[in-house]
């Protein structure tokens, strides 16, 4: 075993560091970069550990019902509770044993999806949520699914604490229902008796003065409406409340199990991908407020398609995730020129005819698919956030050139955890409301005019940071903001008393709301007016914090960036041959450069 794993227990942890979360393995700062793979037999293990990488995330399955209800897409493995007379962890095992083979001192994430085996379902019929399709799962307001759930928890890290590789699992990542992402496998219930009983008593506990209005759910039809009634407000609030509180629940348990020795995280707080309050991610700030969740995790934005030239923006309040303290990790699931579709990297895996949409695939010149990747990285980067690269269906990142910049962008990383000032240099501060979701309806026009104008922040030339306005009173004391930004779909009385502030301070904002959108041209406007500072005018997409300014170039041609002061720049990142313009460091506040058509560059400022 190499001398960077020490004996055991293994210990690792989320420390801050001048405003900036940082993991921390057995005392020792590591950069956050990991790879990860559906398909176990394509793993790409080698390709990673070359370009240095040593932290890896390694899916198992409780059950082997699928990760979701509608796709038609297979199970991936074998559940490890499938046998009711005894859990089998061989597969796991062989997953694991095959990357330490390679790369003994591999740190391990286990990305464990606590969905249950079929039988479960079969013998617990009140404990589920049954749609019309016929669709069948396990509600999150079943108490009993939470305790059978914290069994195989318990016997699960049992085993592992007991092997031979103990000290090398460095923490969990729980995941649960659809698409392992924590919502509910069926958004429009039609029965289920654990979710029935579990509003009762939510409105019993929370809203004892209207305990006679809601006596039954919400007709699936209605669900949808743009504006919502006082039973469908307060039942989707009750969808937000089971999928946080269950998560915290678990993740509470599992910091037992391990004596709080190791990490625990989840995919949650989808707050800006997914306005839906049916499905269940309006609970962040309850996640945010608990002890036991060190890390939070979501795609990059599906907004756009991921076409070329899109801005990476990320799903969760960021900021606010920061500001309590923990970890935000991307999963860059970025196609490439390489990404297939599942069928074609395991034949069967699908039904026949399903995914076959163009977003599953990625664009076939291999430069631009460099970019995008390059794009993903420097976006964490520049946002002080964690990252791994998911290699969905194998082979994704199996491109010598993406690779040189995969060993790049690792060695960047080491040497961002020695710089002395991390934090963002936003001038912009966005504010969301996830309350105010619920109370609008996701068919709403003032949800539109929210993704409309949460797109077109990326396309400004100017940095922003995000936070639930629960945040306001404290985001405001991390550094000068000059212009404040609500996307409010409705009223409530954390914005009121946010915008008031404002007001008070003297800092210019605007409200994204029904009658209110902004495109990039239009924020510009409202970002001269307030003095905010932007680095760029020609609509390429900037990424920047202290350190770093990253650029994806949207049109060919001269770039100019222009910093608020100057700086030693130099380049990161090889350039595409542009003349190595910036290898040498040159002092300047305004940069200039040639650029192709979707390309990006990297440079450090010192």
């Amino acid at each position: 075993m190499s001398s960077d794993i020490t004996q055991t227990p293994v210990r690792s942890e989320i420390r801050s560091r001048g405003g900036t979360p940082i993991l921390f393995i057995n005392g020792k700062p590591v950069p956050a970069a990991a790879y990860i793979t559906y398909f176990s037999e394509r793993a790409k293990y080698d390709d990673f550990i070359s370009a240095g990488y040593r932290l890896f995330s390694i899916p198992c399955y409780f059950g082997s019902m699928g990760i979701n209800t509608r796709s038609g897409i297979h199970p991936f493995e074998p559940g490890i509770f499938d046998d009711p007379g005894a859990a089998n962890f061989s597969v796991f095992e062989r997953n694991v044993k095959s990357l330490l083979e390679k790369c003994p001192d591999a740190y391990i994430l286990p990305r464990v999806d606590v969905s249950m085996p079929k039988r479960w379902i079969e013998e617990n019929p009140d404990e589920l949520l049954c749609a019309d399709n016929g669709a069948r799962r396990e509600c999150f307001a079943s108490e009993k699914w939470l305790r059978d759930v914290s069994t195989m928890l318990k016997e699960f890290i049992g085993h592992i604490e007991s092997s031979d590789y103990s000290e090398n699992i460095v923490g969990y990542q729980l995941c649960g229902g659809n698409t392992q992402e924590w919502f509910p496998f069926v958004t429009t219930p039609v029965s289920g008796k654990a979710i029935k009983d579990g509003f009762a008593e939510f409105i019993r506990a929370n809203y004892p003065e209207e305990e006679g209005r809601h006596k039954e759910l919400p007709d699936k039809d209605s669900l949808g409406c743009e504006s919502a009634s006082l039973s469908q407000i307060r039942y989707y609030e009750y969808l937000s409340y089971i999928s946080s509180s269950a998560l915290c629940r678990l993740s509470s348990y599992v910091k037992e199990l391990t004596c709080r020795r190791v990490v625990v995280g989840c995919f949650y707080g989808y707050t800006l991908e997914c306005p839906d309050p049916r499905l269940g991610h309006h609970g962040l700030d309850r996640v945010l407020a608990c002890p036991d969740i060190d890390f939070i995790a979501s795609p990059i934005s599906y907004s756009e398609g991921r076409l070329p030239g899109t801005y990476m923006s990320y799903m969760s309040l960021t900021d606010s995730i920061r500001l309590h303290g923990k970890l935000y990790f991307s999963e860059c699931d970025i196609r490439t020129h390489l990404s297939t579709y599942p069928d074609e990297a395991r034949p069967g895996c699908v039904e026949p005819g399903t995914y076959r949409q163009p977003i599953w695939l990625g664009s076939p010149d291999p430069e631009i698919a460099r970019a995008q990747v390059r794009a993903a990285f420097i976006k964490a980067l520049t946002t002080e956030s964690a990252l791994w690269w998911f290699d969905m269906w194998g082979g994704w990142f199996s491109d010598p050139a993406i690779m040189r910049d995969m060993a790049a962008f690792r060695e960047t990383l080491i040497f961002a955890l020695n710089d002395q000032k991390k934090t963002s240099i936003s001038q912009v501060a966005v504010f969301i409301d996830e309350n105010s979701y619920r109370l609008a309806g996701p068919d709403a026009e003032s949800v539109k005019n929210c993704a409309v104008t949460r797109r077109a922040l990326g396309y400004t030339g100017a940095p922003y940071d995000i936070y639930s306005v629960t945040d306001f009173a404290s985001a405001v004391n991390v550094r000068p903001y000059k212009a404040y930004i609500f996307l409010i779909p409705a009223m409530t009385e954390a914005v009121r008393s946010a915008i008031e502030s404002s007001e008070k301070s003297g800092i210019g904002y605007i409200c994204c709301d029904s009658e209110n959108c902004y495109d990039a041209a239009a924020l510009r406007e409202f970002y001269d007016r307030n003095e905010v500072h932007i680095y760029c005018r020609s609509d390429d997409l900037i990424y920047v914090n202290h350190n770093y300014m990253g650029i994806y170039s949207l049109t060919q041609g001269e770039k100019t960036v222009t910093l608020r002061k100057k700086k030693l720049v130099h380049a990161v990142l090889p350039d595409y041959g542009s003349g190595g313009s910036y290898r040498t460091p040159v002092e300047t506040l305004t940069i200039k450069f040639e650029m192709d058509k979707d390309r990006c560059r990297l440079f450090r400022l010192n």
